[in-house]
C-alpha cells in the first residue's frame, strides 16, 4: 500500500498476516517499510526489527505517527508502559526513580531523563550511595531476565543461555551511554568509578558465556571456585577484601546466575579497596589477579577448544593497570608492560573486542602526553628493541599504532579527539583519512593549517599512493603544492588545476593507452585529451601528443573494423574491452576469408599503419606470429582476373613490406637490436617449417639474408663515420 505523504511506499501487515508468513525470505521481495497498524505486540515488534526493516508505528490517531529505526524499537520495548513508568518516577526510594530514567534513556526521551535524574539524585548526594545506584543497576541486568526478550538479536520462544548473556551485554553497554549521558550533562559524577564497573560487569558476562557455551555448569562452577581459591590463598587471611571475597562468593556460589551476581559485588569492593592503595599494593593486586587468570585458562582450555579464539578475559587485571595509567604515576613500569601484552595482542588478533578499548585509550593516552619519559625509561631498561619487535619504533609510532587498534574498534570519536588534544597532526589525518569525514578534515585544515595538519596532510599524500580523502581535498585547495602520481586515475586534475595543458593531456593520454578494461572509457579519456590540447597556444609542443591521438583514433577505426568482420563470420567479440593493437592484428588474422585477397592485404596494412604509429613498439614477437597468422591460415585463393604468377608476387611483396618495416621502423635505432630481429626470424622454427613447405620459401629467404647484409654494411658505415 502506498502511505500518502508520510511515505512514498510501504506494506501495511497486521500482526496476524505476519504470522502466517511462513517464508520470511518474502519479506527480501518487499519495500523497505514495514508499517504496523494499532497497538502491535512486543513479538512482532522484535521480529520486525530483526529482519532490519524499518517501522512507521501509529496508534488510533494519525498525529502520533512517529519514525523508528530498528534499533529504536527494540529499546522502546523495555517499557512495559507509559502508566508503570510514571508510577516508578515517583517512587519514594531512590532505586526506582534510577531504573525509571534509564528506562526514559532507552526509550530516548531524554528530557524526561534529565528532569527525572536531577529529582532523584540531589547535589548532597553521596558518591557511595551513587555508586550502589549503579551497582544495583548493574545487579538488575545480570540477575533478571527483564531485558532479555527485549534485547536480544535472535527470535525464538526459548532462549538459549548464550543468547541470554548476549542480551545482557548488550544492556550494559546501553547503561554504559546513560552513564556516559549523564556524566556530560553533569547529573552523574565520578565517571571513572562508574565506566569501570560497567566494564567489569560486561567482563563478566563474557566469561559467563564462554563458560556456558557447552553448558556444563556443574564444570564451570568448579573451576571458578578453585580459581577463587588461588586468589585468596595468596592474599593477607585477616584482611578486609579477603574476608568479603568469602563471604560473597561462598555464599552464592549455588548457581551461575548468582556467581555472576557475587563477582560484580566483589568486583565493587575491589575497586574501592584499590583507591587507597600505593603503587606497590597495587602490584601485588595485579600479580594475584594474573594467578586467576592463568588458572582459569588453565582449566577452560580443558573444556573448550574454541577458547584460543575466544580468551578468558582478565576480569581485576585490566582495572587496576587501567587505573595506574589514569592516576599517571610517577613509576609508569606497570602500564608499559601492559602495553606490550595489548600490542601483542593486537598484531596477533587474538583480542580485539571491547574489553580492550579502554585500556587502548589510556595507554595511548599515556604515550602521547610524556613521550620522552616513556622513551627514557624504555632506553634506561633496555627495553626499546623489544618495543620495536613489536611496533614501536618511536613513541609516536607506538601511539599511532594505539589509535589506529581504537579506531578499528569502533572508536573513532576518542581516537580523533586524543590526536586533536594532543596535537598528532600525522596520526589526524591518518584518522580523518580513513574515517571519510570531509566535515572533519574541513575542520581541523582551517582549524590547525598553521600548525602543521598541513604539512600533515602533505606528507601523507607524498608517502601514499592511493588516492583518499587527503588527497582529494589537497587537489581541490590551491594552497598545497600536490605532485601526481602513476597510480592516481585523476593526476590529470593537478595540470588541469595549474593550467599546465600540455601535460594534463600527456596525462590522459597516457590514461588511454593504459586503459585495457573498457572501449568507452579509453574513447572518452581520449576526447578529454583532444579538448584540453584546444586551450594549449603553443602548438610547437603538441606535435608529439596529436600523433599519438591519431595512434588512438586509429586503435578505435581498427577495433570498429574488426566488430563488423567479427560479426559476419559469427565469432564471438566483448563489444566492451579496449584491445591492445596485437589484439586487433591477430583477431583480424583469424577474420581473413579463403576468397578474398583483399582480406589478408588488409591485415599487413594494419600492421604496417600500426607500426608507423608506434602501437607494435616493443611487440617484434607478436607482430610476427600476426604474420604468420596470415600468410599460414590458407593456400592463397586462385582468381581468375590474376595469373598464378601475379598472385606469387602480390604476396611475397606484401610480406617483403611488412618486414622491412618491421626491421627498419623508428625508433630503433640500435643496430645490434636490428640484427637480433633479423636472426629471429630466420630462426622461428614456425616460420622455418613452414617456408620449407612452400614456394616463397627462397625469395622470403634471400631477402632477408640481404637485409642482414645490408644492415651489416650499414653499421660499419656507421663505425667508420664515428
Amino acid at each position: 500500500l502506498l502511505c500518502s505523504k508520510y511515505l512514498s511506499r510501504g506494506v501495511m501487515l497486521s500482526e496476524h498476516c505476519v504470522w502466517n508468513l511462513e517464508n520470511v525470505d518474502l519479506w527480501k521481495r518487499l519495500n523497505e517499510t514495514v508499517i504496523g497498524g494499532g497497538e502491535l505486540g512486543d513479538r512482532l515488534v522484535l521480529f520486525v526489527a530483526s529482519t532490519g526493516f524499518h517501522m512507521l508505528e501509529f496508534g488510533r490517531e494519525h498525529q502520533n505517527m512517529r519514525y523508528n529505526t530498528a534499533e529504536n524499537m527494540i529499546r522502546r520495548l523495555t517499557i512495559a508502559n507509559e502508566r508503570q513508568l510514571e508510577k516508578m518516577a515517583r517512587d519514594s526510594q531512590l532505586f526506582p526513580r534510577f531504573h525509571a530514567s534509564f528506562l526514559y534513556f532507552l526509550g530516548r526521551r531524554y528530557e524526561k531523563c534529565e528532569d527525572l535524574i536531577k529529582k532523584a539524585i540531589q547535589k548532597d548526594s553521596k558518591e557511595k550511595d551513587l555508586l550502589d545506584l549503579q551497582y544495583s543497576m548493574c545487579r538488575l541486568i545480570l540477575d533478571t531476565d527483564q531485558f532479555v526478550v527485549c534485547l536480544n538479536d535472535s527470535f525464538e520462544p526459548a532462549f538459549s543461555l548464550p543468547s541470554v548473556l548476549k542480551a545482557k551485554g548488550k544492556a550494559l553497554e546501553h547503561f554504559a551511554d546513560f552513564l556516559d549521558w549523564n556524566v556530560v550533562h553533569r547529573t552523574i559524577p565520578g565517571r571513572a568509578t562508574a565506566m569501570c564497573l560497567v566494564i567489569s560487569s560486561l567482563g563478566l558476562v563474557e566469561s559467563a558465556l564462554v563458560l556456558n557455551e557447552n553448558n556444563s555448569n556443574e564444570a564451570s562452577e568448579r573451576m571458578c571456585t578453585r580459581a577463587m581459591h588461588s586468589i585468596i590463598s595468596e592474599s593477607e587471611d585477616d584482611s578486609m577484601a579477603d574476608t568479603f571475597i568469602k563471604d560473597q562468593f561462598f555464599q552464592r556460589i549455588t548457581n551461575m546466575r548468582h556467581f555472576i551476581s557475587a563477582l560484580v559485588a566483589v568486583e565493587e569492593h575491589q575497586l574501592q579497596h584499590s583507591l587507597t592503595l600505593d603503587s606497590d599494593e597495587i602490584e601485588v593486586l595485579c600479580c594475584n589477579s594474573r594467578l586467576l587468570l592463568a588458572v582459569s585458562e588453565a582449566m577452560l582450555s580443558k573444556q573448550h577448544e574454541a577458547l584460543d579464539t575466544y580468551p578468558a578475559p582478565d576480569l581485576f587485571l585490566k582495572n587496576f593497570y587501567s587505573k595506574m595509567v589514569a592516576s599517571n604515576d610517577r613509576d609508569i613500569r606497570i602500564p608499559l608492560q601492559y602495553h606490550f601484552r595489548l600490542c601483542q595482542s593486537f598484531v596477533q588478533g587474538q583480542d580485539t573486542g571491547d574489553r580492550l578499548k579502554n585500556d587502548l585509550i589510556a595507554i595511548a593516552e599515556l604515550v602521547l602526553s610524556d613521550q620522552q619519559r616513556t622513551r627514557r625509561y624504555l632506553k634506561n631498561n633496555g627495553l626499546l628493541e623489544q618495543a620495536a619487535k613489536i611496533v614501536w619504533d618511536t613513541p609516536e609510532s607506538s601511539a599511532h599504532e594505539m589509535l589506529l587498534a581504537l579506531y578499528n574498534m569502533g572508536k573513532t570519536k576518542e581516537a580523533i579527539d586524543m590526536a586533536e588534544k594532543h596535537r598528532a597532526f600525522n596520526m589526524l589525518a591518518e584518522l580523518c583519512n580513513r574515517d571519510g569525514d570531509i566535515a572533519l578534515l574541513r575542520r581541523m585544515e582551517k582549524k590547525y593549517h598553521n600548525d602543521g595538519f598541513g604539512d600533515a596532510i602533505m606528507m601523507h599524500c607524498d608517502q601514499n599512493d592511493e588516492f583518499g580523502i587527503l588527497t582529494e581535498y589537497a587537489l581541490r585547495n590551491g594552497h598545497f603544492e600536490l605532485k601526481p602520481k602513476r597510480e592516481w586515475l585523476i593526476g590529470w586534475y593537478v595540470h588541469w588545476r595549474n593550467e599546465d595543458y600540455i601535460e594534463c593531456a600527456r596525462w590522459l593520454i597516457n590514461l588511454a593507452y593504459r586503459e585495457e578494461d573498457y572501449q568507452k572509457r579509453r574513447q572518452t579519456v581520449v576526447n578529454l585529451a583532444k579538448l584540453v590540447l584546444k586551450l594549449n597556444t603553443d602548438d610547437s609542443d603538441t606535435a608529439e601528443l596529436k600523433k599519438r591521438i591519431e595512434a588512438l583514433d586509429y586503435l578505435e577505426v581498427c577495433q570498429k573494423e574488426l566488430f563488423e568482420q567479427m560479426k559476419n563470420t559469427e565469432m564471438e567479440l566483448d563489444l566492451e574491452r579496449a584491445l591492445s593493437a596485437p589484439e586487433i592484428v591477430l583477431k583480424l588474422a583469424n577474420c581473413c576469408g579463403n576468397t578474398d585477397p583483399a582480406s589478408f592485404a588488409r591485415v599487413f596494412i594494419v600492421i604496417s599503419t600500426m607500426i608507423k604509429y608506434d602501437l607494435l613498439e616493443e611487440t617484434d614477437h607478436a607482430i610476427v606470429m600476426a604474420w604468420f597468422s596470415v600468410v599460414k591460415l590458407t593456400a592463397w585463393p586462385k582468381d581468375k582476373t590474376f595469373s598464378e604468377d601475379v598472385l606469387f608476387k602480390m604476396r611475397n611483396s606484401l610480406i617483403s613490406n611488412v618486414l622491412q618495416m618491421l626491421i627498419t621502423r623508428e625508433p630503433m635505432v640500435d643496430m645490434n637490436k636490428l640484427f637480433k630481429n633479423v636472426d629471429a626470424l630466420l630462426s622461428f622454427p614456425e616460420f622455418v617449417n613452414w617456408a620449407c613447405e612452400n614456394e616463397i620459401w627462397e625469395t622470403t629467404n634471400q631477402y632477408l639474408i640481404s637485409m642482414r647484409d645490408e644492415m651489416c654494411y650499414r653499421k660499419v658505415d656507421e663505425q667508420e663515420v664515428s
